[in-house]
């Protein structure tokens, strides 16, 4: 009979702890005591796993193997101890089970009961009493007091009285004070701590770069992380990327940490491996309290990482806006720093489409057309279709102040917007102080300005768009300024205008209207385009 895949009626009276059932298949077949389950599991498996120590007794007794092994390696005490049944593992023990045995994955029992979770002191000292050794090193280096840090801090001090050896290291390099470092609550620390030999451990550092006090750092820890301090941890150990204990708790946003340790003496402008410094790092995880705190404390809060990068590179790159206030506020010049690829904080926010970051950025000192060894950032918006950016920095002053130096070709942009037929950019740069850029035709011969077909296009496929293009362009004809700057009662030049528009030139009020610059403004290029772009039948809509 099987039952739960391959399970013997034996196995459901070894759950079940029915005894005189168990005897009764017993007295026919006696084979079944050597039958597995699909984990490879006996009756004596399954009845240490209950915690049926009368049942295990007369199992043994009945010939079962007390050192059979599941498909893990696990033998029967291995169950009992894990489950943290006492009376079954005496039981067991008292049948002469291997108090060491270990499984696959080289675990004794007393690894087990200490990795459970589970109080239970009074079986961890019934292991140690029947000889379980306290520093077995499983396959990853792990002792049964390392594991005992996952259970209730009474399975731990169970173990104090044996002859613990602080000095062992997990496969990771971690010492037992790692292993209390990582339980918040300190009192495994100063459990640790108060052992012999303890503080020649204080300062190791595991595989991963971190010393115990870092480790507490981590978990945010602070009771713990105080203590160590308190007792010697060395707050200035600087180890590869993880730098010191004030990089950890600025990258955890622990801000009254990172005060308690430079009150302590930590250098706030350490960096570590990759050339970074805990402002960096809080800049980089959006932590603005701790960045107030590093900024206020720091020399040299625009230094850079390996890479050339600022905190506020750092805090644009994760759209941290609280961050970059602080930063900016506090340090208004690291709004120009490039990085070593040429890029100034601005390009970074641009990158990230961070329009809140972009708009921080944007200061009068800042160079919206820096070009060093990359694209302006306003380039950089309008070829990662970042619209609400682009329009943004459009829109700016400054854009016009240092127009200048401009990267883009708005011809070629707008031509490419035709193309796509993206609406938004359009209407972007018609909006902007680079429509007339975007229109204008070539000088000389005809031919030359056909070069620039957008204004055409414009009026073929957007003809509710050309309006604004010609209230917005060019106010006179041939870019006449004297025309534009003269009073039209005595211009000279409004005199000598072709006959057809001196009748409106003559009638044009003196006080120059907003609605008179849009008629000469819309007749001039009416003129434009039945010049340079004639299209028999086309009708422009005036109105």
């Amino acid at each position: 009979m099987t039952y739960k895949g391959k399970w013997t009626a034996l196995h459901i009276a070894s759950e079940k702890g029915n005894v005189e059932t168990l005897k009764l298949l017993l007295k026919h077949d006696k084979k079944c005591l050597r039958a597995k389950d699909s984990e490879g599991l006996t009756s004596l498996h399954v009845a240490a796993k209950n915690g049926h120590k009368r049942t295990c007794n007369e199992l043994v007794e009945a010939g079962a193997n007390i050192e059979e092994r599941d498909s893990h390696g696990s033998t029967p005490l291995h169950w009992a101890a894990k489950m943290g049944f006492t009376e079954c593992c005496r039981k067991l023990l008292e049948h002469n089970a291997s108090i060491n045995s270990e499984n696959s994955m080289g675990n004794t029992p007393l690894h087990l009961l200490c990795a459970s979770g589970k109080e239970k002191p009074d079986c961890a000292r019934l292991l140690i009493e029947y000889g379980a050794d306290v520093n077995a090193q499983n396959k990853n280096g792990e002792t049964p007091f390392h594991l005992s840090f996952r259970s209730p801090i009474e399975m731990t001090k169970s173990l104090l009285e044996e002859n613990v050896n602080l000095q062992l290291t997990d496969c990771n390099g971690k010492t037992a004070l790692h292993y209390a470092a990582e339980r918040s609550p300190s009192n495994y620390v100063k459990l640790v701590m108060t052992m012999k030999n303890s503080k020649e451990i204080i300062n190791n550092i595991n595989k991963q770069g971190k010393t115990a006090l870092q480790v507490a750092i981590s978990k945010k820890a602070a009771e713990s992380s105080k203590f160590l301090i308190k007792v010697g941890a060395d707050c200035s150990i600087t180890c590869g990327k993880t730098g010191t204990a004030l990089h950890i708790a600025a990258q955890n946003g622990l801000n009254e940490i990172c005060d308690y340790l430079i009150n302590k003496g930590v250098k706030v402008d350490t960096k570590n491996s990759e050339g970074l410094t805990p402002l960096h790092m809080a800049a980089k995880a959006g932590h603005e309290d701790c960045c107030v705190v590093l900024c206020k404390r720091s020399n040299s809060p625009d230094v850079p990482d390996n890479n050339g990068m600022t905190a506020l590179h750092h805090a644009a790159k994760g759209k941290h806006v609280s961050c970059c206030h602080v930063i900016t506020g506090r340090y208004p010049n690291s709004i120009n720093s490039e990085d070593n690829s040429g890029k100034t904080p601005l390009h970074i926010a641009v990158e990230a489409k961070s329009l809140e970051c972009c708009k921080v950025m944007v200061t009068p000192k800042t160079d919206l057309w820096a070009t060093s060894l990359t694209d302006s950032p306003i380039k950089m918006a309008s070829e990662a279709d970042s619209h609400d950016i682009f329009k943004f920095l459009l829109d700016k002053v400054e854009v016009k102040r240092s127009h200048s130096k401009k990267d883009i070709n708005f011809q070629e942009l707008f031509e490419k917007s035709l193309e796509n037929k993206d609406r938004q950019m359009m209407e972007i740069i018609i909006d902007s102080c680079f429509c007339e850029e975007a229109f204008k035709p070539a000088e000389g011969i005809l031919e030359k300005k056909l070069k620039n077909k957008n204004l055409i296009l414009l009026v073929k496929d957007y003809p509710d768009l050309v309006r604004r293009v010609l209230d917005k362009c060019i106010q006179t004809p041939n870019n006449s300024k004297d025309t534009q700057q003269k009073p039209p009662d005595n211009s000279e030049d409004t005199q000598q205008k072709p006959s057809d528009n001196s009748e409106d030139t003559q009638q044009k009020p003196s006080d120059n209207s907003e609605d008179t610059q849009q008629q000469s403004s819309t007749r001039y290029l009416v003129h434009y385009l039945d010049e340079a772009y004639p299209l028999p039948g086309m009708k422009v809509p005036l109105a």
